[in-house]
């Protein structure tokens, strides 16, 4: 099962209509069902937010077959080498994989992203947003400016105001990001 049909799924067993579930998230009714009726994971922001409207954990979500240490106070997730296991494709530029085993009860959400040639869906999402670029370059669009960023370089925002990332290379740019997100999910 993927995760637009987890998304429908758990919507149902919570009784919740999309238009009750449109008025938790924000987002518009036709939007979500766009979402559960398409193949493409939808952007981390978007999943992280009707996450918190279901009060499920996003990692439920994205069923990742995840093992958290047992613990509540470490959250330890271990990558096998050179796997590409755990690569959620939103879309066919954009792609994330999680970096903890649960996002449930945290302010911050870490996740890598890669951004092929092309770009992304100009978004917004109430959190704090801390990028980094680990490899290639990209351009941020954000706030009607555009500032372009290569390795090494990194940026604070808030992801409330609408940005997107474009990759006019043919090299992938990879990111680490972290959100810092105003209320834990």
């Amino acid at each position: 099962m993927d995760v637009n049909e987890r998304i429908k799924d758990i919507r149902k067993q919570n009784g919740l209509s999309l238009e009750r579930l449109a008025e938790l998230t924000g987002f518009t009714k036709g939007y979500l069902s766009r979402i559960e009726n398409s193949s493409r994971v939808p952007p981390f922001a978007t999943v992280q937010a009707i996450a918190a409207a279901l009060q499920t954990d996003i990692m439920f979500l994205l069923d990742k077959g995840a093992h958290p240490v047992e613990s509540k106070n470490i959250d330890l997730m271990r990558n096998p080498e050179n796997s590409e296991e755990g690569w959620e494709k939103s879309s066919l530029v954009y792609t994330f994989k999680p970096l903890v085993n649960t996002y449930k009860n945290k302010y911050m959400s870490p996740f890598m992203f890669k951004v092929k040639k092309g770009e992304t869906d100009l978004t917004s999402h109430d959190s704090e947003e801390f990028v980094l670029v680990l490899d290639g370059e990209v351009d941020l669009n954000y706030d009607g400016k555009t500032f372009s960023i290569a390795k090494g370089d990194s940026f604070y925002l808030d992801a409330r105001i609408k940005h997107k990332f474009v990759n006019k290379n043919e090299r992938t740019a990879s990111l680490l990001a972290v959100h810092f997100n105003y209320r834990r999910f």
